[in-house]
């Protein structure tokens, strides 16, 4: 009983599934942090938002803050979670149906990566003016060689004006 919830659980992690929606979710708070910033400030917006591992609301009819959304933290650490199978899996040329199973049935498959070591994502509003940001993305790729272990550091980043 416990090995199969184990097994399901962990291929639950690393479905690619998961990854879309964890995106899904940066991409959504990195819109609410900026939207938040007219009420909050930047540096609150970015506390509530992106620092935070969920996202509190205070509603009137309530004498106290409920969670309304998880936060980049929560996200961000899953996502972790997520890429520790080490392999990145692009599937292909399968049908789409209402309820798509994990892996696809029929299609092909391709192992994109493996020796996924690292994944990070970063909202940093401080690093330029005041109305903009800086998304990070950070991907590490380690391979077992004679000579030792050998790592490529993939990196990107977007700019991200955070005009109201």
């Amino acid at each position: 009983m416990i090995k199969p919830l184990a097994l399901r659980s962990w291929k639950f992690l690393k479905s690619i599934q998961l990854t879309i929606v964890l995106l899904s979710l940066l991409m959504a708070l990195v819109v609410l942090c900026t939207l938040a910033q007219v009420e909050m400030g930047t540096a609150g917006a970015v506390n509530a938002y992106m620092r935070s591992f969920l996202v509190w609301r205070q509603f009137s009819f309530l004498p106290f803050p409920i969670p309304v959304f998880p936060g980049a933290a929560l996200v961000g650490l899953i996502l972790t979670l997520n890429l520790t199978a080490k392999t990145l899996v692009r599937y292909q040329g399968y049908g789409f149906l209402a309820s798509q199973p994990d892996p696809p049935i029929g299609g092909t498959s391709n192992v994109l990566a493996k020796g996924v070591t690292d994944c990070s994502f970063k909202y940093d509003a401080a690093v330029v003016a005041a109305r903009a940001a800086l998304i990070t993305l950070r991907l590490t790729l380690s391979a077992n060689t004679v000579d030792g272990t050998e790592t490529v550091s993939l990196y990107h980043a977007v700019h991200v004006d955070n005009l109201p």
